[in-house]
């Protein structure tokens, strides 16, 4: 079973990827024509899922730096 992290770097990574997809999303909808309405609307959905979906990875990511933190502060002070 892989540790806390291990999986927060994957968390980071993800996240990584995911504000990458949502730059990508705002330039092309920057770019996009406005007469092409569909495109807009569908970009704009996509946009949303990206940003919902990064917003449920960094409280993951804080969560695990929340943990790793208590128990690094739990070792200074010699408790388990």
């Amino acid at each position: 079973m892989k540790g806390r992290g291990w999986i927060r770097l994957q968390r980071v990574a993800d996240a990584q990827a995911i504000r990458k997809k949502i730059a990508l999303l705002e330039q092309e909808l920057i770019a996009a024509r406005t007469d092409k309405h569909a495109k807009l609307h569908e970009i704009g959905l996509q946009l949303r899922a990206y940003k919902s979906q990064l917003e449920r990875l960094e409280l993951c990511i804080s969560a695990l730096q929340s943990l790793r933190s208590a128990q690094v502060g739990m070792s200074v002070l010699g408790e388990h």
